[in-house]
């Protein structure tokens, strides 16, 4: 299992595809206008590369304040790894805001909200055509090309109507 743990307080090296994802969020921002790279810093995260079923790009350990990243993206651009983080940072305030009782723990809604972040962090990296060369690519273009043909509602309807979120929403609404 390769591990890459790096708190917020640390910086990752230069040329790592960490730190080069990292690098590219400085420039973007969250749908308040926060920079991704802030989210980092004040909520103290960490990152893991850890082996993950394909279907996962990455978690949101919200106990243990860490983002897990599936270990296959590495071989993917910088820009595939710093919107799946955007997708995962995004999570990691809406728990924060849970915690403080400034949002609502709405499965649905929470996961609409980390990909609207991961669709604008993709489309603000890729300001022309978007990639399709590998299987991550076409995943994350598929979500982007829906939300900008139908914005929040469209990813609401892509959400409710997966197995996998009907199932995970389901347990963790009835909780």
């Amino acid at each position: 299992m390769l591990v890459i743990a790096t708190p917020a307080s640390a910086s990752p090296t230069a040329s790592s595809p960490l730190g080069d994802a990292l690098d590219l969020l400085e420039g973007v921002q969250d749908a308040d206008g926060t920079p991704f790279s802030a989210v980092v810093h004040s909520l103290g995260l960490t990152f893991d590369f850890v082996p993950l079923p394909t279907i996962f790009y990455g978690a949101y350990q919200r106990r243990a304040k860490r983002v897990l990243l599936n270990s296959r993206l590495l071989d993917e651009d910088a820009t595939v790894l710093a919107s799946v983080i955007a997708h995962e940072l995004q999570h990691a305030r809406d728990y924060e805001q849970i915690r403080l009782g400034a949002l609502s723990p709405d499965c649905t809604e929470l996961e609409v909200r980390a990909f609207e972040a991961q669709s604008r962090t993709w489309r603000t990296l890729w300001p022309a055509e978007l990639p399709t060369t590998t299987r991550v690519e076409q995943d994350l273009t598929r979500v982007s090309v829906t939300y900008e043909a139908n914005g929040v509602e469209g990813l609401r309807r892509m959400v409710v109507g997966a197995a996998f979120y009907q199932r995970e929403c389901a347990s963790r609404d009835a909780a």
